[in-house]
Formats: C-alpha cells, sequence, structure tokens
C-alpha cells in the first residue's frame, strides 16, 4: 500500500506537461492553468474543450509524445487511451526524477490528484488513496454544502488581520493571541450575514487599532 504524502504545490510560471487531447486532458489543463502554471499539452488530436482553452500560458503541440517534449517540465501528466504510451511517458519521468500522473492508472502515478473544494484561500482536499474516486466525489460534494462562500471572505478578513497585526505587534506571542481570539471571534458569524463592515471593525478593535 503506497503512503501519500499530501502537499500543496507552488507551480506558478513552472512548465508542466499534459500529454493527451480529451475531455480529462482539458480539464487538467485548465486546473493547471488556474493556478498559473505554464502547460504544455501534447497530442495529435485536439478535443474542442482544448481548442477553446486561450491562454499565454498555454504550448499546443498537435503531435504524438516525444521523449523531448518532457525536457525541463516540473510536472507530468498522461491522459491517452493507449496505455503502451502511458507507460513510457511514466517510466520515463521517473528516471528524470519529475512528478508524474497517469490518470486512472496509480500504480504508474508518483503523485495522485485530490478531489479539492476551493473557497479563495480555503482548500479542502479529499483523496482515498486512489482507491475510490466516487467516495472521493461524495465526500466533495457533501463539503461544497457544508463550506460556502463566505469562507473565502472569513479569509481575507483573516489575511487582513495578519497583515495589520505584523505591521502594529511586535510580539510574536501577543500576535498569536490575537490570531486565537480572532479564530474564537464572532468574526465568522458577522461574514456569513453579510456584515462586512462589522466584521473589518472587529478585527481591527481585535489587533488593538
Amino acid at each position: 500500500m503506497n503512503q501519500w504524502y499530501p502537499l500543496l504545490l507552488d507551480i506558478r510560471d513552472r512548465l508542466c506537461l499534459v500529454v493527451g487531447g480529451g475531455v480529462v486532458s482539458a480539464r487538467k489543463i485548465k486546473s493547471l492553468l488556474s493556478s498559473g502554471a505554464k502547460v504544455r499539452a501534447v497530442s495529435p488530436h485536439l478535443c474542442d474543450d482544448i481548442k477553446k482553452i486561450d491562454s499565454p500560458q498555454l504550448e499546443v503541440v498537435k503531435a504524438e509524445y516525444k521523449s523531448t517534449y518532457m525536457n525541463g517540465v516540473a510536472l507530468v501528466i498522461a491522459s491517452t487511451s493507449n496505455s503502451a504510451v502511458n507507460k513510457k511517458i511514466s517510466d520515463e519521468a521517473k528516471k528524470r526524477g519529475i512528478f508524474v500522473n497517469v490518470v486512472d492508472q496509480i500504480e504508474k502515478c508518483s503523485f495522485i490528484v485530490p478531489s479539492v473544494v476551493q473557497r479563495g484561500d480555503l482548500i479542502l482536499s479529499i483523496s482515498t488513496s486512489g482507491v475510490s474516486p466516487a467516495v472521493s466525489k461524495k465526500l466533495r460534494q457533501d463539503l461544497e454544502k457544508k463550506f460556502g462562500k463566505e469562507w473565502s471572505v472569513y479569509l481575507k478578513m483573516m489575511r487582513l488581520a495578519r497583515k495589520l497585526a505584523i505591521e502594529h505587534v511586535a510580539n510574536q506571542q501577543d500576535r498569536e493571541n490575537i490570531f486565537n481570539a480572532l479564530a474564537d471571534s464572532e468574526l465568522f458569524e458577522l461574514v456569513k450575514c453579510g456584515e462586512v463592515e462589522k466584521a473589518e471593525d472587529l478585527v481591527r478593535e481585535i489587533v488593538g487599532l
């Protein structure tokens, strides 16, 4: 049994390779682009979803996969319908020390992509270690109902509090006490009720401004 190590990656302006031209590849490309990555998409045939992507961060190569397309990349995702090609990509990436994901073939992966619920700075990742994507999907749908868009605003408030505390509170322990006090306060309830101005006032009050 694989023991997966959970982490979040900063792939802004890093080149990532996606091999495959179907709708799954399109979703992977969009996800990588939304995280700020540069993407090289390689496939002799491209679905309409890929053709419609308009981004200066996307390089489209209409060709069969070749090893040279892996040069300079930080991350590889293979989602072709050819198991031999997927294996070749997986083997080569691992040999080069590049993290690789082969869609729906966990034994060929050195990383897997979790189901995600994102609300601004809040990122909730769900994984069953590849055992049951259906269960991951169900959990994601449940969490999407529980964690609404108010969490994005709430964390914007916490970001503001962090900025103000760093600027005005010199002692680290004092700052930690402020953050704990905010987490235990009615800040979230104010945000949830749409009382944004009152929420900002509460942040400033607890910070001591």
